[in-house]
């Protein structure tokens, strides 16, 4: 190889030095540095060759020859070797139990992983739960510049051959009760170790251990190893004849008691020739030898009794939460209704059919109703179920009607904020309220905390006491429940789900243009599985087709009132015989004012008070009289007016009867005599709802 006659910028000197290299002997053979200046551009490696696996690199330096040379070797690569050289197995317990083990070795000059069946690689050579069977082991060497080498080879596992000691262990036998419907049932299997299947004399081999709708005879039943058929049992069965009659009676239940106590009982009545019966509430799970069940929570149960025949019968039961019977029927409505056993002046539940006074011949008093009528009964009630029933005077139901429910008042949601401290000691504290206790304050209910600091306070407690504070909460009532807590006070929100009445409202309409004309009166009616029965009877109903000489009074509420759907939309009415009358002209002038507050003089003819006159009417209806006229709209024969005093009742002695007068205001009524300061010369045009004329007031 010829001599290599090399140049470059030697920086350090700033001169271009020269260089001659010998690459047969590897020396440096002759160097100087020229005149000819330079800066920059000194390379690392001058000149390189190689000669064999040696590498020799000619690199530049500061002293002369100003280049020396160096070599090195090329590495060794290391071959890929992997060998897998054994798999150690252990066998399966039985043919289709997966806990058989493989433990594979190998040998490798890498990093080494093992695999069976070649896809997912771990670690750990040791392979578990393997079910009997072939399988393909393989080991994986890595090296460290990422070259792979595997092997693999075939093993199998094997599982243990079972001692042929299998069983049958229980059978549950169902008597044949005259319809072919016995039936067998294998429950256990004594010494079974892997999968079985089973046989009802020499029919097919099945997986289920039952046989139903059986006859009467003797039956052989047969199990055995699925994967082992010369191994199994065999055992003669009797399915006897058995009439069933066992029979639920009747069960006699006791609702809850006290709110919140889980005191329910039930007690099942009932029979069987077949031996002696058990009795269960939860569905045959559990049974006992007592027909009765205490301290049972509300809610429905699932009762079942069985012989000694395993001979059954089935009834659900319900017991009901705690609740106080309510019924309510608010005397202002159209009609009148009065709870049997109620005792009222001139009002008993004949309602006049058959009231007699001493002294005083027997009186009769009947609402005046037309067929144009159309009446609303609201009423409170928790009775599961209400009726109303219409019957003429002889007796005779003409029609029964259910109303409907209108409002719940139930899973009613409140929060308000709380403060809750430790007190009475131990793991005990107090929750109290800033404006006394909220209404879902009772023991036994569920409460929800939110938002407290302590960690681990929040959550769904039970009221277990409530009673005066002892601890930042002096002259409170306290809501007590368990929980530890320091003495701190904290605050946050206090929830509940609760009824918030114990009653619902109920609503009847009835259209008196369903019925012909003639005298009834109506029975409200009740029941309840809880509360018994319940009855209220209405005042006597006169239906005609028109009623002249009376006086029909309308009134309703713009809001609720009674708790509830008394309101807007529904419209009572009272129609007596009665006069509407307005004062005769002449009397003295005075300063009064109209309808929009504007004051005028006027005389006394047209002061826009009329009188209402009401004569011989029971003195519960001249009550409901008072009570009409205390509503915020209130029609007399179509007509809008205010009651301007209260309603005067005259009340007779020994008589069944009394009076009732109010003066009343037409509603949005101004008089024309703003001109000449009231005087009586100017008529007073009054008009109807729909601007119809009613009548003129003469000056």
């Amino acid at each position: 190889m010829a001599v290599q006659f090399i140049s470059y910028c030697n920086t350090s000197h700033g001169y271009i030095a020269e260089v001659s290299y010998d690459p047969s002997t590897k020396t440096i053979i002759g160097g100087n540095l020229t005149s000819d200046i330079c800066t920059s551009g000194q390379p690392n490696v001058l000149y390189q060759h190689k000669e064999g696996n040696i590498t020799y690199l000619v690199k530049p330096q500061n002293i002369h020859p100003y280049a020396f040379v160096t070599s090195f070797e090329d590495p060794v690569e290391t071959p890929c070797e992997v060998a897998l050289n054994s798999v150690g197995t252990t066998n399966a317990s039985s043919e289709n139990t997966a806990d058989g083990t493989a433990t594979l070795n190998g040998t490798g000059s890498g990093i080494k992983t093992f695999s069976i069946g070649g896809v997912n690689y771990q670690q750990s050579n040791i392979f578990t739960g393997l079910l009997p069977g072939q399988y393909f082991a393989y080991i994986k060497n890595t090296m460290q510049d990422g070259r792979t080498c595997i092997d693999s080879r075939k093993f199998q596992i094997n599982y243990n051959e079972v001692v042929c000691n299998l069983k049958i262990g229980t059978v549950k036998i169902d008597p044949d009760a005259g319809g072919n419907d016995g039936s067998i049932t294998i429950e256990t299997l004594i010494n079974a170790v892997k999968q079985v299947e089973y046989r009802l004399n020499l029919e097919a081999w099945q997986d289920s251990p039952k046989w139903e709708n059986l006859s009467a005879d003797i039956y052989q039943i047969s199990v055995r190893y699925k994967s082992q058929t010369t191994c199994g049992d065999v055992r003669n069965v009797l399915v006897s004849v058995v009439t069933c009659d066992v029979k639920i009676e009747n069960v006699i239940v006791l609702h809850e008691q006290t709110i919140f106590a889980n005191d329910g009982y039930l007690k099942v009545v009932a029979s069987s020739s077949n031996g002696p019966i058990q009795y269960s509430v939860d569905d045959g799970d559990n049974y006992q030898s007592s027909s009765e069940f205490f301290n049972l929570p509300p809610g429905t149960y699932q009762i079942k009794v069985k012989d000694s025949q395993d001979c059954t019968d089935e009834i659900s039961a319900a017991i009901k939460r705690f609740r106080t019977a309510t019924i309510d029927i608010p005397i202002v409505q159209s009609h009148r209704f009065v709870l049997d056993n109620t005792e009222l002046q001139n009002f008993d539940n004949t309602l006049f059919r058959n009231m007699k006074f001493p002294g005083v011949l027997q009186e009769c008093y009947y609402q005046k109703l037309q067929q144009s009528d159309i009446t609303y009964l609201q009423f409170r009630s928790n009775y599961e179920s209400n009726t109303l029933k219409i019957y003429d005077l002889e007796d005779t139901l003409i029609e029964t009607l259910t109303p409907v429910k209108k409002t719940a008042f139930t899973d009613y949601e409140e929060s308000v904020t709380g403060y809750i401290t430790a007190g009475f000691g131990g793991n005990v504290c107090q929750i109290y309220f800033s404006d006394g206790l909220p209404e879902f304050a009772q023991v036994g209910q569920l409460i929800t905390l939110e938002g407290f600091a302590q960690a681990g306070l929040d959550g769904d407690y039970l009221i277990e006491d409530i009673r005066p504070g002892d601890r930042h909460a002096e002259g409170f009532e306290a809501i007590i429940i368990t929980f530890p807590t320091d003495s701190n006070v904290q605050s946050g929100t206090v929830s509940a789900i609760y009824d918030i009445e114990p009653y619902e409202v109920w609503e009847q309409i009835i259209n008196w243009g369903n019925y012909n004309n003639d005298k009834y009166y109506m029975v409200l009616e009740g029941s309840d599985d809880q509360f018994g029965e319940y009855r209220a009877e209405s005042e006597p109903l006169e239906l005609k087709a028109t009623q002249p000489d009376t006086v029909l009074i309308k009134y309703k509420n713009f809001e609720n009132a009674y708790k509830m759907d008394y309101t807007t939309g529904i419209i009572n009415l009272i129609r007596v015989e009665g006069d509407l009358k307005w004062p005769t002209p002449g009397g003295e002038r005075t300063v009064t004012e109209d309808s929009r507050n504007r004051a005028i003089k006027l005389a006394e003819n047209v002061t826009r008070n009329p009188q209402l006159s009401v004569f011989e009417v029971p003195p519960y209806l001249a009550e409901k009289l008072a009570f009409a006229f205390g509503h915020d709209y209130i029609l007399v024969n179509d007509v809008e007016y205010q009651t301007e005093e209260d309603v005067e009742i005259e009340y007779f002695q020994n008589d069944a009867f009394a009076n009732a007068r109010a003066k009343l205001r037409q509603v949005d009524l101004i008089a024309d005599n703003t001109d000449d300061q009231g005087d009586v010369d100017t008529p007073v045009n009054i008009l109807e709802l729909n601007n119809d004329l009613f009548e003129v007031n003469p000056a």
